[in-house]
């Protein structure tokens, strides 16, 4: 696998090109050995075991380079290089009423420099799809393993900046152009925690996809000063930071996202979530980040 500049992972092509990619991230670990790898292939297996426990091979098969298993509606393969540095996981899984195909790769490489994790999800029918997030083996990839982008650790959790002092490391990194993941920016009113959705909610649902930034009032004012307007993070609304920002970018390149206020009661008589509720912005939001994850990692 090639690091310099952009990571590159060898995605296989299936479906005969009628899938398309929803989710993509790609992800360097601190930790560079064989244990490291060998304990991110061991975290896909326990994603696939909890819930196609039946496509979990035994103990002795998964010590395979190559694994192949076909079940009604599912089917898992395993794949190793000849050189042995890049393992390669693919399952499959057709939704009951077979109406669309979900296949999910899971790479774990000996990149020379360090150890990669990289995982893909594709759908045959991505428009009538209603949820898309990131499969559950990249948030344990997370949580987990040491990883970062462009030096800064990958997080489950939202980063506080509460004084100007900690700015200097975070706009450096915004800047960066080997930054890889989008950096997600809310901000609160004074006097008040309320910062448009939930900080925690959003981290969680984005490990792996995005670093999640919380800038406290004094913060928040010195940081507007450094940037456009047009470019600046409003209070109660979230801002996105794709890879590539600059001082020069245009606003409409890194999306500010309003959450609209809920409405007491919605909902409430037929059963349906709040059309403005937090878990339907996260949902949007999350979509959001998907999208990025795929522009960014383009080969």
């Amino acid at each position: 696998m090639n690091t310099s500049g952009a990571l590159r992972t060898p995605w296989q092509k299936r479906d005969g090109g009628r899938a398309s990619v929803v989710v993509r991230s790609i992800l360097k670990s601190r930790i560079h050995t064989h244990e490291n790898r060998r304990f991110a292939k061991d975290l896909a297996w326990r994603w696939v075991g909890a819930k196609w426990p039946r496509l979990v091979p035994s103990a002795s098969e998964l010590e395979k380079s190559h694994i192949d298993a076909v079940l009604p509606g599912r089917k898992l393969s395993v794949a190793t290089s000849e050189d042995g540095a890049t393992w390669t996981l693919e399952v499959s899984h057709q939704e009951r009423d077979g109406a669309r195909t979900w296949t999910t790769q899971v790479v774990v490489s000996d990149a020379g420099d360090a150890d990669v994790v990289a995982v893909q999800t594709s759908c045959t029918d991505v428009e009538s799809a209603r949820i898309i997030a990131p499969p559950g083996v990249l948030g344990s990839w997370v949580e987990r393993l040491d990883v970062h982008d462009a030096g800064v650790p990958v997080l489950a959790e939202p980063r506080l900046l509460e004084s100007p002092e900690q700015l200097d490391p975070f706009v450096e990194h915004l800047l960066m152009p080997e930054r890889r993941l989008p950096v997600v920016v809310l901000a609160n009113k004074p006097n008040t925690r309320y910062y448009g959705a939930d900080p925690r909610g959003i981290a969680e649902a984005a490990r792996g996809l995005a670093h999640v930034v919380c800038l406290a009032p004094e913060a928040f004012a010195t940081f507007t000063q450094t940037v456009d307007r047009k470019l600046a993070p409003v209070q109660g609304a979230v801002r996105i930071y794709k890879p590539g920002f600059t001082a020069a970018a245009d606003g409409k390149d890194h999306p500010l996202l309003r959450p609209e206020p809920s409405r007491p009661g919605a909902g409430a008589l037929d059963g349906e979530p709040d059309p403005n509720g937090p878990a339907v912005f996260r949902r949007l939001l999350c979509l959001k980040l998907c999208q990025i994850s795929v522009a960014a990692t383009a080969a």
